[in-house]
C-alpha cells in the first residue's frame, strides 16, 4: 500500500504488489503514465502510476489502479508498450498484443518456441522476438504476420533492442555474443565477442553507434563502432594478379604478393597512412607469391611461393634474412607464431612444416592431410596450429609433437579411406563427450 511518509525523491516512492510469483520484466509507456510488468505467474500487470504515486486526500484510502492481463500459459518473460497497446512474450511460445484501454487481447502470435525477449521498432511496424530456438524472428505488428528470421546464434537469444533510428537491431545470447543486424536487409552487420557469460541485457545509446550490455559474467560493458566506410583507395598496380595479402600487427602496413608464373614473384609493402609504397622486395621468389605473414614485432615479412620456398625478408632494408626449402609443391599458406620463434607453412604437397626462425632449420613435418593445405593459423597463447585443407577438413595440430588432437569435417575419398575413418571416429568421440 501507499505510504505517505516516503515521498522524498531519493527514497522509495511505492511498492507495486500483485504478482504471485517472481517479476521478470518491467517497462514504462512513452508518456510515463503506465508501467507494464511480466511475471513468472504467467500474467502481465498494468500499473497506473498516477494512482500509485499520488498520495490520497487526507482521511481517504489510496485506491491504486492495476489491471491483470491473463492468457499466457507460462511465465511472461517481457512486456513492452506499442502505439496499439501492450505486447508480451512468454515461455508458452507466443507473443500477445493487448488493448491498453480494456486489457483484452488483440491478437496472438505463434512463435513456436519458448520466447524470452522482444523489441518493438521505433516506427511501431515491426516486432522482434527471440528465444529457445536461437532464431531472431521478425513480425508485422499490424497483423502479426511473419516477416522473416535471422539465424546465427549458437544458444538461446536472451535480449533484443532496436537502435533509436530503427536501422539496427541487437541480439544478445547465452552463447556470450552480441550480434548487430540490419533488420531491413535481413543481414548480419557485426558480431561482438568479449563477455565470458550469457548476455543478459543490451541497450543502444541515443546515437545508435554505442551499445551497453550486461552479462552473467558479472560485467557491464559499453561498445562503440563506426560502420561508415570511406572511399576506397587503390594501391597498385601490381605486375600480375595479387595472390596474397597480410596486415602488419599494428595494421599500419599492408603486404601484397603477386608474380608471373614460373618466372618471378613480387612482394610490395604499402604504408596505409601515406597510401604509398614503403618497400618493394627485389625478386623474392621465382614464381607467384601465394602466402604472406608479418612477424609479431612487424620487422620482418615471410612469404611462401609456388617455387616451393618460404623466405623471410627484413622490412627496413629489404634484405633476405632466411630461406627455407623442403616442400615438394607450392607453399600456399604462411603463419608466424605469436612468440616470433617459429613459422608454419601449408603446402600443395598436403603437408604442414614447422620452421625455426633462429636456425633456419625445419623442426618437423605433419602429414596426413588428404589434399593441399590451404590455410594455417596459430592459436593465440598456445603451442597449437589450425589448418584448413582442400579435402574439406580442418585440423587442430600440436606444434610440439605434430599430434592432431582434434579434426572437423573430413571429405569423403576412396584414396584416403583409412585416414578419414580414424578422423571420423575422433569427431564421433568428441560429440559423445560433449553430450
Amino acid at each position: 500500500d501507499w505510504s505517505s511518509d516516503v515521498c522524498s525523491s531519493d527514497l522509495l516512492l511505492a511498492t507495486l504488489s500483485g504478482h504471485t510469483d517472481a517479476v521478470l520484466s518491467a517497462a514504462f509507456d512513452p508518456a510515463g503514465l503506465w508501467l507494464a510488468s511480466g511475471g513468472k505467474d504467467a500474467s502481465v500487470r498494468l500499473w497506473n502510476l498516477k494512482t500509485w504515486l499520488t498520495p490520497p486526500p487526507a482521511g481517504q484510502k489510496a485506491n491504486p489502479e492495476v489491471r491483470t492481463l491473463a492468457g499466457h500459459a507460462k511465465a511472461v518473460r517481457q512486456a513492452a508498450f506499442t502505439d496499439a497497446g501492450v505486447v508480451s512474450c512468454s515461455e508458452d511460445g507466443t507473443a500477445r498484443l493487448w488493448n491498453l484501454t480494456d486489457g483484452k487481447p488483440i491478437r496472438s502470435i505463434d512463435c513456436k518456441t519458448p520466447t524470452y525477449c522482444l523489441a518493438v521498432s521505433p516506427d511501431q511496424r515491426t516486432l522482434a522476438t527471440g528465444g529457445e530456438d536461437k532464431a531472431l524472428k521478425l513480425w508485422k505488428l499490424a497483423d502479426g504476420s511473419a516477416v522473416g528470421a535471422l539465424a546465427g546464434h549458437e544458444q538461446p537469444i536472451t535480449t533484443l533492442t532496436f537502435s533509436s533510428d530503427g536501422a539496427r537491431l541487437a541480439s544478445g545470447s547465452a552463447d556470450r555474443t552480441i550480434r548487430i543486424w540490419d533488420p531491413a536487409a535481413g543481414t548480419l552487420v557485426r558480431r561482438i565477442d568479449g563477455h565470458a557469460g550469457a548476455v543478459a541485457s543490451a541497450a543502444f545509446g541515443a546515437d545508435s553507434r554505442s551499445l551497453a550490455s550486461a552479462s552473467a559474467d558479472k560485467s557491464f560493458r559499453a561498445w562503440e563502432w563506426i560502420e561508415q566506410w570511406g572511399e576506397p583507395v587503390e594501391l597498385g598496380p601490381m605486375t600480375e594478379r595479387v595472390g596474397a595479402l597480410a596486415f602488419s600487427p599494428d595494421s599500419s602496413l599492408l603486404a601484397a604478393g603477386a608474380g608471373v608464373p614460373a618466372s618471378a614473384g613480387e612482394v610490395v609493402v604499402w604504408d596505409l597512412a601515406g597510401k604509398q609504397k614503403k618497400i618493394t622486395l627485389k625478386q623474392p621468389h621465382t614464381d607467384v607469391v601465394t602466402g604472406l605473414a608479418f612477424s609479431p614485432d612487424g620487422k620482418f615479412v615471410a612469404s611462401g611461393s609456388a617455387d616451393k620456398f618460404l623466405k623471410v625478408h627484413e622490412l627496413a632494408s629489404g634484405k633476405l634474412s632466411k630461406s627455407y626449402e623442403g616442400h615438394t609443391n607450392q607453399v600456399l599458406a604462411v603463419a608466424w607464431k605469436p612468440d616470433g620463434k617459429q613459422l608454419a607453412t601449408g603446402s600443395a604437397d598436403a603437408t604442414i612444416k614447422f620452421w625455426s626462425l633462429e636456425t633456419g632449420e625445419q623442426i618437423r613435418t605433419v602429414a596426413g592431410h588428404g589434399k593441399q593445405v590451404t590455410g594455417v593459423a596459430w592459436v593465440a597463447a598456445a603451442d597449437q596450429l589450425v589448418s584448413s585443407c582442400a579435402d574439406k577438413s580442418v585440423r587442430l595440430i600440436n606444434s610440439a609433437d605434430g599430434g592432431i588432437p582434434r579434426g572437423y569435417g573430413p571429405a569423403r575419398s576412396e584414396e584416403h579411406t583409412s585416414e578419414l575413418q580414424s578422423h571420423s571416429d575422433l569427431v564421433c568421440r568428441l560429440l559423445l563427450e560433449k553430450k
